[in-house]
């Protein structure tokens, strides 16, 4: 991930479902991976197609301290 980052990558780029790279590393419980995105500039407010943000989803599953 250090490496892509590093290298270019857009973390802010959104999928088909509006999913960016954040809101995936949050459903995967990936805390580390999450906060290292976060500090890299992945935006924590962009709202998938239910509305939701990746902070949304952090909070649901009670990360959200560790990450933000």
């Amino acid at each position: 991930m250090k490496q892509l980052v590093k290298l270019g990558a857009k973390l802010n780029l959104q999928d088909e479902e509006g999913e960016t790279v954040l809101h995936e590393a949050i459903e995967e419980n990936r805390v580390e991976i999450a906060r290292f995105l976060v500090k890299s500039g992945a935006r924590a407010n962009l709202k998938d197609k239910l509305g939701k943000t990746a902070q949304d989803l952090a909070r649901a599953k009670n990360i959200e301290k560790a990450i933000f």
